[in-house]
């Protein structure tokens, strides 16, 4: 399933078109003080992860520290990260922010990783911060 969240903004979002796999984030267009920042890109998915971790862990961690950091810097009013569901643990409960994590292959750990290295960044301004969760692959 593609989620193509931008569209219900309308004109109201710009898309940032870099590759991520570049890790020079010196300046993006568009972005100003009191922005939003949606970060949904990533390589998704364990089997695309397992072909290449290496890429993956660049783009799906590192990367996404990158542009935290970037959009702290630089005074954006909030920083949307897009994750995964599968960072926790399986459960047949409802999963809530206080579930036990527990990622089960590559891609979720990545995920995770990114969580966590983000939630550093913005431990001093949280309110920042929303991460969001949703089931993205089967």
């Amino acid at each position: 399933m593609n989620v193509f969240a931008g569209k219900h903004f309308k004109n109201q979002v710009f898309a940032i078109n870099h590759d991520l796999r570049n890790l020079e984030l010196r300046n993006i267009p568009h972005i100003k003080t009191g922005d939003y920042i949606l970060h949904a890109a990533a390589i998704v998915g364990p089997k695309r992860v397992s072909e290449d971790r290496i890429t993956s862990h660049k783009v799906n961690v590192k990367a996404s520290k990158l542009l935290a950091q970037f959009a702290k810097d630089n005074g954006i009013s909030r920083f949307i990260y897009v994750s995964t569901s599968h960072v926790y643990a399986r459960s047949n409960s409802l999963l809530t922010e206080s579930s036990p994590t527990g990622p089960n292959n590559i891609y979720a750990e990545q995920k995770l990783e990114a969580e966590r290295e983000i939630s550093l960044i913005f431990r001093d301004c949280p309110e920042q911060l929303c991460i969001v969760e949703y089931r993205d692959w089967e």
